[in-house]
């Protein structure tokens, strides 16, 4: 018995035909390996054992962590070193906190504070800025120094090149530090904690104001600088004067009990808000010794090990750099005017 099946030819249209089915199996396979890759390495957070790390992140961004975690090989774990070094201790297994510094012996230790007096250079700003203050509060209609227009501001920071180191020479202070966007400026977006601060928070800037009780209360002026680092002009005035209020409500709620003292301290108060102009760099910041309050531990572990790298002229990363100089130039800094400065100033030859 013969087949009769007719053979099967396999035209040139079929051998085509099946080229390219195989194909799109092929393709449609690498596109969907490398979709699984992509979420598992950048979108989906990764799922781990209870106490283990908990989400992606990349090493070139910050902020993607949570607090006390660290970015390593593209994964949030937990920072060996989110402990403050007592001092005293060694600097290996902790973070020494600034201003406290590591030194040659590698053992966390506060530094000798340097001799401080009013110097004939820091009499005559004070006389200065007192002037200053005078004409630029009578041309906002006796509002608050910080409501001075930025072009005044500039005009009297060109005439101090040193504005900052002069505000060093004055014994006492204290530097705040605050979170990107905040506080939260009315007719700015912002995708900052709206809630910004919380009372724990709060309580955290007061203590650290109540430290310095005994030097503010006894001065006799209390200088506020705001400063911001972000978006042009108008918006970074805009955000060193909500710092500004903010430091200025903290001082006044910390000291004071009754209407009569936050009066009487509120005169003592001088307020520049500088916006993005002169901004601080980490060279310049190294020479501070005032302490420095931020709103959680990462952030002063962050600024401590970055000042204290560049103290050991060990040049901090490029990331870790733009970092630390946005913190610090979003700050407010509070600094002591003591008697003795504002007499100084009287008695100088071009006083009137």
């Amino acid at each position: 018995m013969t087949d009769s099946t007719p053979p099967v030819r396999v035209t040139e249209a079929d051998r085509t035909a099946t080229a390219l089915v195989y194909g799109l199996f092929f393709a449609m396979s690498a596109f969907i390996a490398l979709s699984l890759y992509i979420g598992a390495n950048f979108l989906a957070p990764r799922v781990q054992a209870p106490g283990g790390p908990t989400r992606g992140c990349r090493d070139d961004l910050a902020d993607q962590c949570a607090e006390g975690e660290v970015c390593e090989d593209s994964v949030c774990v937990p920072d060996p070193r989110a402990i403050d070094c007592p001092e005293g201790a060694p600097c290996g297994a902790c973070t020494c906190i600034y201003p406290m510094t590591c030194g040659d012996e590698q053992v966390c230790r506060s530094r000798p504070p340097p001799p401080r007096t009013c110097s004939p250079r820091a009499a005559e700003f004070v006389e200065e800025m007192l002037a200053y203050q005078v004409q630029c509060v009578a041309n906002a209609g006796g509002q608050e120094l910080s409501s001075c227009p930025t072009t005044n501001v500039k005009d009297f920071l060109l005439s101090h090149e040193k504005f900052d180191a002069l505000l060093q020479e004055f014994p006492n202070g204290l530097v705040f530090l605050f979170p990107n966007g905040q506080p939260v400026v009315a007719g700015l977006e912002s995708e900052a904690q709206q809630n910004w601060p919380d009372e724990a928070t709060r309580r955290f800037y007061s203590a650290a104001i109540a430290d310095k009780a005994r030097s503010l209360l006894a001065a006799q002026h209390v200088v506020i600088v705001g400063r911001a680092s972000k978006g042009n002009t108008a918006t970074s005035f805009a955000y060193a004067q909500a710092r500004v209020r903010f430091a200025r409500n903290a001082v006044l709620d910390a000291l004071t009990r009754t209407p009569v003292e936050r009066g009487e301290l509120s005169k003592k108060l001088i307020e520049f808000a500088l916006g993005a102009e002169r901004p601080l760099t980490l060279e310049f910041f190294l020479l501070n010794q005032l302490p420095v309050v931020s709103w959680n531990a990462d952030s002063r572990r962050q600024l401590s090990r970055v000042l204290e790298s560049a103290r050991n002229n060990v040049p901090p990363g490029k990331t870790d750099r733009k970092a630390v100089e946005d913190l610090i130039n979003r700050s407010v800094a509070v600094f002591a005017i003591p008697p003795e400065c504002v007499a100084a100033a009287g008695r100088h030859p071009g006083a009137p």
